[in-house]
């Protein structure tokens, strides 16, 4: 597979468009499924195509597509190009990155960094540089300063100086973290995620032991107790402070649990981001994902005060004995008035 997607060594290196490999003769026998080498080699090679056609954005698609099913230092050189002819730097510098991680002994290697460090400086005269977050093992929900911002691997462009990162996995302690980030060099930060304790067995219930002695029943006094007091008579209350408690605690209810179906809708849009296969549907599962999130925070901040407010009612006005009404009607020679109490 090296070889076959090494094409722009043939090339050149930011001169001609890519090419593609000849394919390799076919073998009699039984006809088998493709394997993830030759899906790969077909979408590579749509990609070359669009890329002659000059539809950028369709053969990065079709690069990226043939990335994820077998990665290779070539193609990330060949999305690298097709975002320079888009005429995205922050694209570009992700890949030409992507290309010497991968392959950091490339004969081309002074020239790609050399065009890196381009890269960088048209960033840094925009007031932002890139940063590259990787883990191992990959696929955490990862967080910057505090906000949702993908699935690693990942990179973006963040505002120069120090930042705080959180990453997440089932199974897997979570971690933090931070860096400091330079206005003039893109930085790249990888992350070793140790695998979460195995929660112990809950002990069996016990069954009561017969074997402990009896207790001796309390005698009996002599003295008759004394006389229960007369049961207070109970108050009529107001129809309104009766179930305004209730009401307060159902909205609260109501609210916590709609907090319940955006974070589960939150982490479908995490699952639906992590198995797209665009970076522009990933985008764009990743924003449904924040809003949810979103939603869900303000649905649980709401609820748990209604809730809140719906005990401390339901408490007052059950320990609280209720006057009853009084209403009076006075007339002078010039003038009336009513006093009252509720």
């Amino acid at each position: 597979m090296r070889a076959l997607f090494r094409c722009f060594a043939l090339c050149g290196v930011l001169s001609s468009a890519p090419c593609l490999a000849a394919d390799a003769t076919p073998q009699d026998g039984p006809a088998q499924p493709p394997s993830n080498r030759e899906l790969a080699q077909g979408h590579f090679a749509r990609g070359i195509g669009e890329y002659r056609a000059k539809r950028y954005k369709d053969a990065i698609d079709a690069f990226l597509l043939a990335n994820d099913l077998y990665p290779s230092a070539a193609i990330s050189f060949n999305i690298a190009r097709a975002y320079e002819s888009l005429q995205y730097p922050a694209g570009a510098l992700r890949f030409y990155r992507d290309y010497l991680r991968r392959d950091p002994a490339a004969a081309d290697a002074a020239q790609i960094s050399k065009r890196v460090d381009e890269l960088e400086d048209r960033l840094r005269q925009r007031g932002v540089q890139q940063v590259t977050i990787l883990s191992n093992p990959p696929g955490a929900t990862l967080s910057v300063d505090g906000r949702p911002v993908g699935i690693t691997p990942w990179t973006g462009e963040v505002l120069p100086g120090d930042h705080g990162v959180e990453l997440a996995l089932r199974g897997y302690r979570g971690q933090l973290g931070h860096f400091e980030l330079s206005s003039h060099r893109a930085a790249e930060l990888e992350f070793q995620l140790d695998p979460a304790p195995e929660e112990p067995a809950s002990a069996p219930l016990q069954e009561p032991s017969t074997s402990a002695a009896p207790v001796a029943p309390a005698p009996v006094s002599a003295t008759p107790p004394p006389a229960a007091p007369a049961p207070l008579q109970p108050q009529p209350r107001s129809t309104f402070l009766t179930v305004l408690p209730w009401a307060t605690l159902g909205a609260g209810t109501l609210a916590l649990a709609g907090a319940g179906y955006f974070e589960l809708s939150s982490a479908s849009d995490e699952d639906r981001a992590r198995r797209a296969a665009t970076q522009a549907q990933a985008l764009d599962a990743i924003d449904a994902m924040k809003s949810s999130q979103l939603t869900a925070r303000v649905l649980v901040g709401v609820g748990g005060a209604l809730a809140a407010t719906g005990g401390v009612l339901l408490w007052v006005s059950a320990g609280t004995p209720e006057k009853p009404s009084q209403v009076a009607l006075s007339c002078g020679a010039t003038s009336c008035s009513v006093k009252g109490s509720f």
